[in-house]
This record gives C-alpha cells, sequence and structure tokens, in this order.
C-alpha cells in the first residue's frame, strides 16, 4: 500500500518533466521552443519560397485538381455497386427464363 501512495502523490513540473520525457525542464522547454521554430521556419518555407512560378501550396492545390478529376472520371465507371446490379439483373432474367420455362411445361 506504500507504494501506491507514493505513486499517486501530486507531483510538481519539474517531477513530471523528468518523469515523462527523462528530462529536465529547462531542456524540455529548449526542446519545445526549438520544434516551434523547426515548425514555423517550414511554414514560411512553404507560404513564401517561391521556386520558378510555384511555391507549395500551389503545388498542393494542381496535385488535389488532379486527384479530384481522376476520381470523377473513375467515377463514370461502374465500381462495385454497379457490379452488384449487372450481377442482380443477370439473375433476375435468369429466373424470369426459368418460371417462363415452367409455365410452358405445365401448359404442355
Amino acid at each position: 500500500l506504500h507504494w501506491l501512495r507514493a505513486s499517486l502523490r501530486p507531483m510538481g513540473i519539474a517531477e513530471s518533466c523528468f518523469s515523462w520525457l527523462g528530462l529536465k525542464p529547462h531542456r524540455a522547454a529548449l526542446m519545445l521552443g526549438a520544434s516551434f521554430s523547426c515548425g514555423m521556419a517550414m511554414e514560411y518555407f512553404m507560404i513564401n519560397v517561391w521556386i520558378k512560378d510555384t511555391n507549395f501550396y500551389s503545388t498542393v492545390l494542381r496535385k488535389e485538381a488532379e486527384r479530384r478529376e481522376a476520381m470523377q472520371d473513375e467515377s463514370t465507371e461502374p465500381g462495385f455497386a454497379g457490379h452488384v446490379r449487372r450481377q442482380w439483373a443477370l439473375k433476375e432474367r435468369e429466373l424470369a427464363q426459368q418460371r417462363l420455362a415452367q409455365q410452358t411445361e405445365q401448359q404442355r
């Protein structure tokens, strides 16, 4: 029971940083600041740096438009639902032919 009370005691920022990350709070703050700085630099590059006549976001827009156009082209071709509809129609025709054959046999 002693180990349970020791594990449930409230921890401060220093203890929680060290127990979760294995780092001292100062080192964790430096790592967090460096991560934010790297992310900010990447975002700045993607928005403001133009290579020839394009940047990251114009390339993303173009690729997304191409992907959506390809999806529309594929949607005109029958997918799984179209395949099931065709099989259903074929089965209905077969059953209708069988019923017709049975009715003609019964009439003889």
